[in-house]
């Protein structure tokens, strides 16, 4: 049997995990749309371009069909560029990674806390494991604004205890599913 403040840690570890995991996807719906903006533009716009080359090969429309190839031409490559400078491919990557790993670290810490049998020699080394730092990780929240961190700390608690329909901030008692936006240091809500 685990004993109370370890299960505490594991209880904070599962919250964690769960609140990175509502940050990194927030943070893959910038590069995702990016990507995908690139990718169907990279397709869609030669073969829009390349049907009115294909039908008038007249003289007198060359000139614009030219002026044309240029510009999409000149578009085209700095999507692309924009696409590798802003390493949109590699943040998805990251953040898919991170997305699954902190959602297997609060599966284990749910597991842990569930198992009437785990011993707190398990939860140790969890917790050993579970507070090792991630650099990726921290380099990818940089800059993260505190709004996010509060809305995520908000649906994690709603993942939390998704049955309690009086799931509470820990810092002020505001309800999370009767949010009302205020100055609250962990929630953004208001204080009760």
């Amino acid at each position: 049997m685990i004993t109370e403040s370890l299960k505490k840690d594991l209880q904070q570890v599962r919250l964690n995990g769960l609140c990175a995991k509502h940050i990194h996807r927030e943070l893959l719906t910038l590069p995702w749309w990016g990507k995908l903006f690139v990718d169907i533009t990279t397709f869609l716009v030669p073969i829009i371009f390349f049907a009115p080359k294909m039908i008038w090969n007249q003289p007198e429309y060359q000139k614009i069909l030219s002026t044309s190839d240029i510009i999409v031409t000149v578009t085209l490559l700095a999507l692309s560029a924009a696409s590798k400078t802003l390493k949109w491919e590699d943040l998805l990557t990251s953040h898919r990674s991170l997305i699954s790993k902190n959602i297997r670290m609060s599966n284990q810490a749910l597991e842990l806390l569930m198992d009437d049998n785990a011993t707190d020699e398990a939860a140790k080394w969890f917790l050993r494991l579970a507070k090792e730092p991630d650099l990726e990780e921290q380099t990818l929240f940089e800059g993260v604004k505190d709004k996010m961190k509060q809305k995520a700390y908000r649906e994690s608690l709603k993942e939390y205890a998704p049955s309690n329909a009086d799931a509470k901030c820990q810092v002020c008692g505001m309800s999370v599913w009767k949010y009302e936006p205020g100055n609250c240091s962990a929630c953004g809500g208001k204080n009760h």
